[in-house]
């Protein structure tokens, strides 16, 4: 063929190639604008959507909405301006309601009192209120003197007339007279000692999880994905517990660059020491402790088929009774994400998977999620779980909490198979669970269940009013469960059941709480409850929730959607213009047991009503003085963006008797983990279970502390072992630490 020919044909070949390259360039070009075309098309239909649904579905709303914004609008002017006390007098401080709490308030002022913090927040009422525009409004007004701590509260119903009013009516009737003047007797009992700011790697927004472990140079704190170490240190020649001092240690090295680890320590080979268990994006890694507090590099045991997105939770236990710790590693999803909303919002699984994994020993894990019988709900986007023996067999079963669903129930057959139990919990097990703690609340030898989760003002009034979208009937059935905030699960023969006693509802209320730890503040024998709170705080006062609710749970489903990621854009869009906080503007809860009156929200009185975001929280006596401290994570996106480990130490004067159990490590020592501690006295049986995964990514302490009162005598302290064993310490000394063998 002549050499013109041949080049010809080439370039007509090369030719036709471009045409054919053009035309599949156009079509992905036209079917990409196509797309876009209907995404923006629906994005403005939701719009559209939600427009018409304030003024239809939601119009009975409309008066709380006008008098939510003046409430958070004025609030914001009080507690921005440079001189509040004068802002405060000019305006809230007015009311009728509130003219005691601003005379009091002007009292404290004379006497050098300090303004912290005034915050707002509605309470639900009458439909027939409601449907007038009458809305009870509770203030706060926070102020400190040193160690001193008063809180001024009043509750307030206010009416809006109608929905053009520029201002709400306030007269004597509506004023509802609830005044409390609230201080402490003496002293704060917390005082924050120390803190230090967070420093996560640049891939990834997390600096937990936060763990606790004993080491022979003393206690440490460790924050594995921002990589830092705390350790409790005494200066030299300084040996008193009083003059420890929390210092940053070396930098844990070698640890996964994953964006989101899960963290657990407990002792894989059987040598007596904890070592690190990791969940990674690769899988499942275990760096070896040598026994001074330092790890091995990680090793990965067990490859996942698939990255993991985020891994959050590690719950350990020996479930087939093998003699080694087998894994349940769990995921979160969180919601918005490209578009995808939990569907549905109250019992969603569409999250990224969870998978148990069996320890084969020196092989590796294997994924038995499946055979296990656990792969039908192992999409959930959960937050904590724990192995628990609940029903005495001797087997660990499973507890799961999630977001966006609650608790599920998995009864273990004693041969590593498990059954699905959660039915018979009913709606109330429905919540937004963030972690929980283990408890013993009727003095059986069952454990009981504390669930973290969040309550909801503007879902309580909606409720009140009755109001929801036909369409969606099962959405506004269970929005009163999902909300209804901190629950107990008592255990008895016939399982788990929500306990909804007057004590247990005193409990309920702690905002939108993440992380929780039990702990007995004053020694008296009565176990009280610290948990981390907060989301967003923001600028402003205002808050996102009532567009969640009116409209974010309707507008999209579980998988990924261009058209309601825009929509959730402008929505977020709109809240960041208006400074707004989303569950923000509170202070940490401390709920204080007393006894038959129930529990008491001491936070700020206390010492611990931290004024900023809280996530992680760890409770433990870091100074071996028999008051057990607490330690708290802070993520704050205003003032400014920071993290922060802030670490409280408990100076109650005088309080009650005490013991403490430390649990031994080397060779020979037994784990702790799955184990149960029975402490007998003259007067009854205390009971603690050491379990993991039940924090806000947080490992609580392995020490075991128990408030005595008065008691002066212990007639003996047992350990039940994981594996059925026990040790019995006969008659122990009260007011000190033991060692058990």
């Amino acid at each position: 063929m002549r050499p013109r020919l041949v080049l010809l044909l080439a370039l007509l070949g090369i030719a036709a190639g471009t045409a054919t390259m053009v035309r599949r360039h156009r079509a992905r070009v036209a079917d990409l604008d196509s797309r876009m075309t209907r995404a923006a098309q629906r994005y403005l239909s939701l719009e559209a959507a939600a427009t018409a649904r304030e003024e239809t579905a939601w119009s009975a709303t409309q008066n709380l909405r006008a008098a939510d914004s003046w409430c958070a609008l004025t609030t914001d002017a009080v507690q921005s301006a440079t001189q509040p006390w004068e802002v405060w007098g000019q305006t809230l401080g007015r009311w009728p309601g509130l003219a005691a709490v601003s005379t009091a308030s002007e009292g404290y002022r004379k006497f050098g009192w300090v303004w912290e913090r005034l915050t707002w927040r509605p309470t639900p009422t009458s439909r027939s209120d409601l449907l007038a525009g009458v809305s009870e409004i509770n203030w706060e007004l926070l102020l400190s003197r040193g160690d001193d701590r008063v809180a001024l509260t009043a509750s307030v119903a206010i009416r809006w007339p109608a929905a053009n009013a520029t201002t709400p009516e306030a007269s004597e009737p509506l004023a509802l007279d609830l005044l409390r003047l609230t201080q402490p007797q003496g002293r704060i009992q917390f005082r924050p000692v120390q803190e230090f700011l967070l420093q996560p790697p640049t891939n990834t927004l997390f600096a937990d999880p936060l763990l606790f472990q004993s080491t022979p140079a003393g206690p440490e704190l460790l924050l594995i994905s921002a990589r830092q170490r705390f350790q409790l240190r005494a200066p030299a020649g300084s040996p008193a517990a009083a003059a420890s001092v929390w210092q940053a240690g070396p930098t844990l090295e070698g640890l996964p660059p994953d964006h989101a680890l899960a963290a657990a320590l407990a002792d894989f080979n059987g040598d007596g020491w904890n070592d690190l268990c990791l969940g990674g994006r690769d899988g499942l890694w275990i760096a070896l402790g040598d026994g001074t507090g330092g790890f091995a590099p990680p090793v990965l045991r067990w490859r996942s088929p698939e990255p993991l997105i985020h891994p959050e939770c590690l719950a350990l236990a020996d479930i087939d009774r093998d003699g080694d710790l087998d894994v349940w590693l769990t995921q979160y999803k969180n919601p918005y994400q490209l578009g995808q909303f939990p569907t549905p919002y109250y019992d969603a699984l569409d999250g990224f998977r969870s998978f148990l994994l069996r320890n084969d020993g020196p092989t590796g894990f294997t994924d038995v999620t499946e055979s296990a019988g656990l792969a039908p709900k192992n999409r959930r986007r959960t937050y904590s779980a724990s192995w628990l023996d609940l029903n005495g067999d001797g087997a660990p079963d499973l507890i799961n909490i999630s977001d966006f669903a609650g608790l599920d129930v998995f009864l273990n057959d004693g041969r590593g198979h498990f059954i699905d139990g959660t039915a018979a919990l009913g709606d109330n097990r429905h919540a937004f669970g963030m972690a929980h703690a283990v408890v013993d609340r009727n003095g059986d030898d069952r454990p009981d269940l504390l669930m973290v989760g969040m309550d909801s003002p503007w879902a309580a009034r909606l409720d009140a009013l009755t109001l929801g979208l036909p369409e969606f009937p099962e959405h506004t059935r269970q929005r009163a469960a999902m909300t209804a905030g901190n629950r107990v699960f008592l255990n008895s023969p016939a399982g788990l059941r929500w306990e909804t006693t007057p004590e247990t509802r005193s409990l309920a209320h702690a905002g939108w709480a993440w992380g929780v730890a039990e702990l007995d503040v004053e020694n008296d024998g009565r176990p009280d409850y610290f948990f981390a709170t907060g989301h967003e705080t923001r600028a402003s006062q205002r808050d996102y929730e009532r567009q969640f609710w009116l409209h974010d749970i309707y507008a999209a489903g579980s998988t990924n959607d261009p058209a309601a990621e825009l929509y959730f854009q402008a929505a977020m869009g709109r809240r960041s213009a208006d400074h707004a906080s989303y569950g923000g503007w509170q202070h940490q809860a401390l709920l204080r047991n007393a006894g038959t009156n129930g529990y008491v929200e001491s936070a700020w009185l206390s010492g611990v009503g931290f004024l900023a975001d809280g996530r992680n929280a760890l409770a433990a006596d870091f100074d071996g003085d028999g008051r057990v401290d607490l330690a708290l994570t802070t993520v704050e996106g205003w003032p400014r963006p920071q993290q922060r480990l802030v670490i409280f130490l408990n100076e109650t004067p005088s309080p009650g008797n005490w013991i403490g159990l430390r649990f031994g490590t080397g060779p020979g020592r037994k784990s702790a983990v799955n184990s149960r501690i029975e402490l007998q006295t003259t007067t009854g049986t205390q009971r603690r279970w050491l379990v993991t995964g039940d924090g806000y990514r947080t490992q609580q302490t392995d020490q075991v502390h128990f408030g005595l009162g008065t008691q002066s005598e212990i007639r003996s302290a047992v350990v039940i072992w994981a594996d059925g064993s026990r040790t019995e310490l006969q008659r122990p000394a009260i007011n000190r630490w033991h060692t058990v063998p």
